[in-house]
């Protein structure tokens, strides 16, 4: 059992763990901060560059389309002519 002194030294003991890496975190180291801010620049400009990769991507998706679009039609007009019958 402990004792009102060992108890009271035990606590202080706790909180002063307690508030350690509370302490440890306002003193963050400055280098720390650059390598952390430098990672999110950079991945900042890598989305950009995904974003920008996928807007091409979907412009081309959009142009096989419509090339897509204008064949089924000229092979329509073709398979009607000669009267040959196209299921829908």
């Amino acid at each position: 059992m402990l004792t009102s002194v060992h108890a009271r030294r035990f606590r202080r003991l706790l909180a002063a763990g307690a508030l350690l890496p509370g302490a440890t975190a306002c003193m963050a180291n400055p280098a720390a901060d650059a390598a952390a801010a430098e990672a999110i620049n950079e991945i900042g400009h890598e989305l950009g560059y995904l974003r920008d990769e996928n807007a091409q991507l979907q412009a081309q998706v959009d142009s096989l389309r419509g090339a897509l679009a204008r064949q089924d039609s000229l092979l329509r007009q073709v398979a009607n002519l000669a009267g040959v019958p196209i299921p829908p």
